[in-house]
C-alpha cells in the first residue's frame, strides 16, 4: 500500500487536542504524520530540521486558531512553513477555526499587530484549499475527508515497502543495465556530433580555399572618383566575402545589385 507522509503545521500549547486528532486521522488512514514535536532538539539548527521534513512530506496541512505562534524575525514559524511548503509544491489544506466557535481567552493574541498578521495570514491561507472547524473532533473529520479529495486530485509519490517491489534484484539489475547502456549511447552520441562537426569544418575550409585560389581581374568602384577604376587582381573569396550578407536573406538582383556594382565586370 502507498503511504503518504504528511506534516502537520500549527501553534503548540493552544492546539494540542486538535493536532491530536489530524495525526489519529492520519495514522487511521494509514499514513504517517510528521510534526516538529515528534523531534527531539538536535544539532541542527531547528529550520534545517523543519525543512528536511517538509521536503520529504507529500503533503501539508496546516491548523489556524487565535494564535500567530512563536516567530523568527518578522513571521510566525507558522506561516514560514506553509510558504516554504508552497515554495515546493506541496499540496496544502487549510483548517481555520470558524469565527463563531469558542475560544479561550488564553489562547486569542492581545497584540494589535500581532493579530494583524495572524488575520492576513488567515487570508493567505483562505486562497487555498481549506475547511473551517469548530472542535476537536469536527477537525478529526474534515481531515479525513479532505485528505481523501487532495489524494485523489493531487495524487503524489509516496512510500511504499521495499520488500513489497516484486523482483527487486532483478529490477535493480535492469536499471543498472539500461543506466550503462545509455552512458554508452551518450558517448557514441557526442562522438558522431564531434565526426560530423570535424567533418563539415574540413569540408568548408576546402571550398574557402578552392575560392581563394579562383583567382579573377575585376574592375573596382570607386566612390571618390565616380568611377570605375583601373582591372585589379582578386579571387572569388573576396568577392564572395562582399556579396555573401544580401545573400543571408531571399534578395533580387536589384537588392544585390549594389555588391556586384562594387566589383564591376568580371574578367576571366
Amino acid at each position: 500500500m502507498l503511504k503518504y507522509q504528511i506534516f502537520v503545521s500549527s501553534t503548540y500549547e493552544d492546539l494540542k487536542p486538535e493536532r491530536d486528532q489530524v495525526i489519529k486521522a492520519v495514522l487511521e488512514m494509514g499514513h504517517i504524520p510528521v510534526g516538529m514535536e515528534m523531534f527531539s532538539a538536535g544539532d541542527e539548527q531547528q529550520w534545517d530540521v523543519i525543512k528536511k521534513q517538509i521536503d520529504q512530506s507529500d503533503y501539508y496541512v496546516v491548523l489556524i486558531a487565535h494564535r500567530y505562534g512563536s516567530m523568527d524575525g518578522s513571521i510566525s514559524y507558522t506561516e514560514k512553513e506553509y510558504d516554504y511548503a508552497l515554495s515546493r509544491g506541496l499540496p496544502a489544506l487549510g483548517f481555520i477555526l470558524d469565527e463563531s466557535a469558542e475560544w479561550p481567552e488564553k489562547w486569542k493574541e492581545n497584540n494589535n499587530d500581532i493579530r494583524k498578521r495572524l488575520d492576513a495570514f488567515r487570508s493567505k491561507v483562505s486562497n487555498k484549499m481549506v475547511s473551517f472547524w469548530k472542535n476537536a473532533d469536527d477537525i478529526y473529520g474534515k481531515c479525513g475527508i479532505a485528505l481523501m479529495k487532495a489524494f485523489s486530485s493531487h495524487p503524489r509519490e509516496g512510500w511504499v515497502r521495499a520488500s513489497s517491489i516484486a523482483n527487486t534484484t532483478e529490477m535493480i539489475e535492469e536499471i543498472t543495465r539500461l543506466s550503462r547502456e545509455n552512458g554508452k549511447l551518450r558517448t557514441d552520441l557526442d562522438q558522431i556530433k564531434a565526426t560530423r562537426i570535424a567533418s563539415e569544418s574540413e569540408k568548408i575550409n576546402e571550398i574557402i580555399d578552392a575560392l581563394r585560389l579562383n583567382e579573377r581581374r575585376i574592375y573596382l568602384w570607386s566612390h571618390t572618383d565616380n568611377n570605375w577604376g583601373e582591372l585589379t587582381n582578386t579571387n572569388l573569396l573576396r568577392i564572395f566575402e562582399a556579396v555573401a550578407p544580401d545573400l543571408l536573406d531571399e534578395a533580387s538582383d536589384k537588392t544585390a545589385l549594389p555588391g556586384k556594382a562594387y566589383f564591376g565586370a568580371i574578367s576571366r
